[in-house]
């Protein structure tokens, strides 16, 4: 049985709910009239705040043992925070790493795999605060997994350290780079105050 949280799909929860009867699979859907989880909400204060959020429930039913599997096409912080509360960790798993399996054609199935941090993260075990950030790259949403590299000369990209689940979306996090948390609340009340929180960090 596979438990299917159909909201945050780009197409809708119909569109979910048409693949899982594609699939000829066993699966319960979670859906509306549940409500779901955006990417424009914090995934921890989310999840722990609405018991009745669709990932949640789904969550629970693998952690009850009602379904075998969880998969989710909502944010994929919500989706981590949630199996991280309710399902827990595997045993040896320290940190959970953000990965997906590719099929390559006349080879075996690659797994790309988030690792590592900057090193104050991973030496300190440390969340990555705003006031730690001196430039953003690119375009992402609260709630995405982000690359995390150390600063070069002219402001581009150096050696990559490691990846994350952002609480920020690129554009809130340009608004506070290098501020300290004080400073982040009065700009951005409501925001959270690691731009990335060590246990969403996947570290060597």
């Amino acid at each position: 049985m596979i438990a299917l949280d159909a909201n945050g799909a780009d197409q809708g929860a119909e569109a979910v709910a048409q693949g899982a009867r594609l699939s000829g699979l066993e699966v319960e859907i979670f859906g509306p009239p549940l409500p779901g989880i955006s990417n424009d909400e914090e995934p921890a204060r989310a999840v722990r705040s609405r018991e009745d959020a669709s990932i949640v429930q789904a969550a629970r039913a693998v952690a009850e043992g009602r379904a075998d599997a969880l998969v989710s096409p909502g944010p994929t912080g919500a989706t981590l925070v949630a199996s991280l509360l309710h399902i827990k960790r595997m045993h040896g798993v320290h940190r959970p790493a953000i990965a997906v399996l590719l099929p390559i054609p006349g080879a075996r199935p690659t797994l790309l795999l988030d690792a590592g941090a900057v090193r104050a993260v991973r030496e300190g075990s440390a969340s990555l605060l705003p006031v730690g950030v001196v430039e953003v790259l690119g375009a992402f949403d609260a709630g995405d997994a982000v690359s995390i590299a150390e600063a070069a000369n002219g402001g581009e990209s150096g050696p990559a350290l490691g990846k994350g689940i952002c609480n920020y979306s690129a554009e809130e996090l340009r608004q506070v780079l290098g501020m300290k948390s004080s400073a982040v609340r009065e700009l951005l009340p409501r925001a959270s105050e690691e731009a990335v929180h060590r246990d969403y960090l996947v570290v060597d």
